[in-house]
C-alpha cells in the first residue's frame, strides 16, 4: 500500500454520490479523508477484520468475495465487482461490526479512505455532515442492493447465451480509449461461470454463440478482455428474444433507459 500525497478533494468532487454535495461539506469530509494505491490482488481487508474505515475507488476494481464449501471444497468466491465510483466497507464503518467479506483489487487501484476515528468525529460535531454522508451512503447501498438483484434475475434468462447478454449490459463498463465501446475485463472464465451459474464449457460456447453473431469480440491475449461496440444491439436483442426477464418485455426497455440512454445504475 502507498499513500499519495494528493488532495482528497480533487477525487471526492467528481465522484457519483458526493459531487453534489455542498462544496463546503465535500471539503470538510475531503479533509477527513487520504489517498491510498494498491497493487493488484492486494487484499485491502478480510473477512471478520474489525473494521477500520471505508473506501471509495477513484479508479481500478475491487473484487468483494467470501469463503464458501468445507474441507477440500472450501474455495473464495467473487460477490461482487466493483468499479470507480463504488464504495465499499461502510457497514463496518457505521455499525462497529467487523468485516462480513474480504475485499481484494482486481488490477491496481487507487483508493479514498475514511477512517473510523474520522467518520466518528464527524458524527459527533456536525449534525449536517452526518446526514449528508449518510444520505449519499444509504443511496449507493440501494443502487447497489439493486445491481445484485439483477444478477440474481439472470438465473431466470435462458438461453445461456442471452443470460450472458444481460451480464455484460450490467457488468461491462465503457472503455477508457474506444469511444462507444464497452469493455468487461480481469474477469476469469470461472469468475464469470460462477456468475452465471454454468460449467465453463457451456459458457465457452455461449460467448463463440456471440461472437460468431458479431455482438463481442474476445481478445485472448488480454487476458479473455470482451469488447462490446454496440451496447444498444444486445439491448434490442434481449427485447427481441422470449426470455423471461422481470416478467415484461417493459422492464428492459427500462434498463436501457437507464444504462445506456440515462443515468448508469452505477
Amino acid at each position: 500500500m502507498t499513500y499519495r500525497p494528493e488532495n482528497p478533494l480533487t477525487f471526492l468532487s467528481k465522484m457519483p454520490g458526493f459531487r453534489d454535495l455542498s462544496t463546503t461539506h465535500q471539503k470538510q469530509l475531503a479533509r477527513c479523508m487520504c489517498v491510498e494505491e494498491r497493487s493488484a490482488r492486494a487484499h485491502i481487508f478480510y473477512d471478520n477484520d474489525l473494521g477500520n474505515g471505508m473506501y471509495l475507488i477513484v479508479d481500478g476494481r475491487v473484487e468483494i468475495t467470501v469463503w464458501m464449501g468445507h474441507g477440500k471444497a472450501r474455495r473464495e468466491s467473487m460477490l461482487q465487482l466493483l468499479y470507480a465510483g463504488d464504495f465499499f466497507g461502510e457497514y463496518s464503518m457505521i455499525t462497529g461490526k467487523a468485516r462480513v467479506a474480504s475485499a481484494v483489487t482486481a488490477i491496481p487501484t487507487k483508493l479514498l479512505f475514511l477512517p473510523n476515528s474520522e467518520y466518528l468525529h464527524i458524527r459527533e460535531t456536525d449534525y449536517a455532515l452526518t446526514l449528508a454522508l449518510h444520505d449519499r451512503l444509504f443511496e449507493g447501498m440501494y443502487v447497489r442492493q439493486q445491481r445484485n438483484n439483477e444478477l440474481t434475475r439472470l438465473l431466470r434468462i435462458f438461453p445461456v447465451e442471452l443470460r450472458m447478454i444481460r451480464f455484460l449490459t450490467l457488468m461491462a463498463r465503457p472503455h477508457e480509449d474506444l469511444s462507444s465501446v464497452y469493455v468487461l475485463d480481469h474477469l476469469t472464465v470461472e469468475q464469470i461461470a460462477t456468475f452465471l451459474n454454468v460449467r465453463r464449457q457451456t459458457l465457452s460456447t455461449a460467448l463463440k454463440v456471440l461472437k460468431d453473431a458479431q455482438l463481442i469480440d474476445i481478445e485472448r491475449h488480454r487476458n479473455n478482455t470482451i469488447l462490446v461496440r454496440d451496447m444498444k444491439q444486445l439491448h434490442t436483442r434481449l427485447t427481441a428474444s422470449d426470455c423471461e426477464y422481470s416478467g415484461t418485455r417493459e422492464v428492459l426497455a427500462e434498463a436501457f433507459v437507464q444504462e445506456v440512454g440515462g443515468t448508469s445504475i452505477t
